[in-house]
């Protein structure tokens, strides 16, 4: 038959709205951690991006410190193969993403570009600056650039 309750015993298990005010609690919560993955992977895309683009920069700023201050040239410079055949002055654009030529820089980035801007800071001393562009994914035009002086010696 049925069972008596007394006074002073008590209850095991939760009652039904226990039950919903715990699925309502996990389903928010859930929602929060949910809506949270996209922005996280998002994020994580552009620094990818901004990460490869500064690589790409520095390369070109070391590729470029090694040719020397003499060699800061069109004629060298393309003959190396560090830019391409336009514009004949600065700033130059390249395409390659190092001077081996084996990435583009529009292969690692989307719509990526770059430029190196070379002009005279003083008595035996050029000031270069790489800069590489690139669309993020909500088409915004982004950019990196890397500056450095070349000392004649």
């Amino acid at each position: 038959m049925g069972r008596v309750i007394y006074r002073g015993q008590s209850r095991s298990g939760l009652t039904l709205l226990e039950a919903l005010y715990s699925m309502f609690l996990l389903g928010v919560v859930a929602i929060i951690f949910g809506s949270a993955f996209p922005m996280a992977i998002l994020s994580r895309r552009m620094a990818s991006e901004r990460s490869q683009a500064a690589s790409i920069a520095s390369k070109q700023i070391e590729g470029l410190r090694g040719v020397g201050y003499k060699n800061l040239t069109y004629n060298s410079l393309k003959g190396l193969g560090w830019i391409d055949s336009t514009p004949t002055v600065s700033p130059f654009s390249f395409t390659s993403a190092d001077s081996a030529g084996g990435d583009s820089v529009s292969n690692i980035l989307p719509q990526g570009a770059g430029s190196i801007a070379i002009s005279d800071a003083g008595a035996d001393l050029r000031e270069v600056t790489v800069t590489v562009r690139w669309r993020d994914r909500k088409n915004q035009q982004q950019e990196v650039s890397l500056t450095t002086l070349i000392h004649n010696l």
